[in-house]
């Protein structure tokens, strides 16, 4: 009876490697996800940046023209 008690313990020991492994693997999966949200999160911020540019570039030359269409109707 003493041989089938020692082959019990290898197995339980190979569960938790492997849990290591998927724990492992699992972190790797997390940091890689975190890294494609940063990495959109910087696209997403120079292309908020970009259009912030765009609109303010815009405002001011609708302001201009209007401006120059007041100037030219009070003529």
């Amino acid at each position: 009876m003493a041989e089938e008690s020692s082959p019990s313990p290898l197995p339980t020991n190979e569960p938790e490697t492997f849990d290591l492994d998927e724990e492992h693997l699992a972190s790797q999966g997390i940091r890689t996800d975190t890294i494609s949200l940063l990495m959109k999160i910087e696209q997403l911020q120079s292309q908020l940046k970009y259009e912030r540019r765009c609109r303010i570039l815009a405002e001011r030359e609708l302001r201009e023209l209007k401006g120059w269409w007041e100037h030219t109707q009070s003529n």
